[in-house]
C-alpha cells in the first residue's frame, strides 16, 4: 500500500477469505510530520520542527543541538560532543557542530572542547577529584555510567543518551554491533533485529520480511513480492514466505492465484500441466493460464464452445455441440449420463 505524504500504511491484522489481509488504511501523521512509518515514529519534521526518537520537537532536551533543515522540513536534534553537558550549534568547515556550552563533571572547558584532564581508560570522579579506572569494557569514558568508546568485543549503546551509554556485547532491539566503528549502529527502516545494516532478521511496524535482493540485502516492506506470500498478523515478525513450484502469486503454501512456467492453475489452487475432467485451458502465456469450467451440458471441453463429452443425457455431435437428440444422418451412441 503506497500513501501519500503526511500519511503512513497501517497494515490490516484482518485475514479474508481469500487469504489476504484486508483493510489497510493511509492514516496521518502525527501534527508537524512530513513522512512516519507508524502514528509513533516521524522520520521527517515539517514547520520548523526538530526530530528527536522518532518523535517532533519545538526545542532540543539538554545534551542536544538543533541542526535546522531546509524550507523548514528535515530539523533534528543532535547529541553534544563527549563530554558536554549543555551545547550549542556551531560552524567548522561549512559543517554545523557540536559547541560545548558546559561540560560534565569532572571535564574541563578548553579552546571550545570539553576535556578529559585524566589519562586514557581513567575519569575525574566529581566527588573525590581523583582519577578513577572506567568500567571494564570501556576503553574511554566521561564517568561511571558513560562510556565514549568500548574495548574490542563490545559496542558502545548510545540508545539512553544523554543518560547513559554501556558498552554492551549484544546491542539492543533495531541495533546491531558494527565491528569497524564499535558502535551499536541503526538497523534499516522498521527492522526489529539485523546482523548488519541490510540484513534483517526480523521486522516491526507490521512490514514483512522480504526476500534476499540481488544485492544480498534483507530488508523490511509494506508487502511481498510475487512469488511469496504473506505470513503474520502481529506488528512484529512478519515475513514473506516462498510460493510453492510454478506459483508465481499465491496466498498460502497451498493455494496458488496464478501460475508460471506455461502450468495451469486447477480449481484446487495448484499448477498442473493440464486441466482435470470437466475443466478447459484457458491461456497460451509462461503466466496466468488457469482452468475454466466447462459450461452448460458439456462434461469435458476444449473451450466454452467446443465440447468432447456430455452430460445430463445429452449426446455431443460432430460440431462440438450438446444436443437432446442426434442430427439427421447420425445415431444415438452410448446410454449413460455421459454421452
Amino acid at each position: 500500500m503506497a500513501c501519500q505524504s503526511v500519511r503512513f500504511a497501517r497494515p490490516s491484522s484482518i485475514l479474508g477469505v481469500d487469504g489476504f489481509l484486508i483493510g489497510g488504511t493511509c492514516e496521518k501523521c502525527v501534527d508537524d510530520c512530513q513522512e512516519c512509518v507508524t502514528h509513533e515514529k516521524c522520520l521527517v519534521c515539517a514547520n520548523t520542527k526538530l526530530l528527536l526518537n522518532g518523535t517532533c520537537l519545538s526545542s532540543c532536551p539538554d545534551g542536544y543541538y538543533p541542526k535546522v533543515g531546509k524550507n523548514g522540513l528535515g530539523g533534528s536534534c543532535e547529541i553534544c560532543a563527549d563530554g558536554a553537558l549543555l551545547c550549542s550549534p556551531g560552524l567548522k568547515g561549512g559543517e554545523v557542530v557540536s559547541t560545548p556550552v558546559q561540560c560534565e563533571e569532572g571535564y574541563d572547558l578548553k579552546k571550545g572542547e570539553c576535556k578529559n584532564p585524566c589519562t586514557a581508560g581513567t575519569f575525574k570522579d566529581a566527588k573525590t577529584g581523583k582519577c578513577t579506572d572506567c568500567p571494564d569494557t570501556c576503553r574511554e569514558c566521561v564517568n561511571a555510567t558513560k562510556c565514549t568508546s568500548c574495548k574490542t568485543g563490545s559496542f558502545l549503546d548510545m540508545t539512553e543518551l544523554p543518560a547513559k551509554s554501556p558498552c554492551v556485547s549484544t546491542c539492543p532491539d533495531s541495533y546491531y554491533g558494527k565491528k569497524d566503528t564499535g558502535l551499536c549502529a541503526e538497523c534499516s527502516l522498521s527492522c526489529g533485529k539485523c546482523a548488519r545494516f541490510d540484513t534483517c532478521t526480523e521486522c516491526k511496524d507490521a512490514r514483512y520480511l522480504a526476500p534476499v535482493t540481488k544485492k544480498g540485502a534483507i530488508t523490511c516492506g509494506d508487502d511481498c513480492p510475487n512469488g511469496y506470500y504473506i505470513n503474520g498478523t502481529n506488528l512484529t515478525a512478519r515475513n514473506c514466505v516462498q510460493c510453492g513450484n510454478n506459483c508465481n502469486v499465491c496466498l498460502s503454501a497451498s493455494q496458488c492465484g496464478e501460475c508460471a512456467n506455461g502450468k495451469y492453475l486447477i480449481p484446487d489452487g495448484w499448477c498442473e500441466e493440464g486441466c482435470p475432467d470437466g475443466y478447459y485451458p484457458k491461456g497460451r502465456g509462461k503466466t496466468g493460464r488457469t482452468c475454466e469450467i466447462c459450461p452448460g451440458d458439456f462434461f469435458n471441453c476444449i473451450s466454452p464452445k467446443l465440447g468432447t463429452e456430455c452430460r445430463n443425457r445429452k449426446y455431443l455431435t460432430a460440431q462440438g455441440t450438446c444436443e437432446s437428440s442426434c442430427p439427421v444422418g447420425t445415431y444415438h451412441a452410448g446410454t449413460g449420463t455421459h454421452r
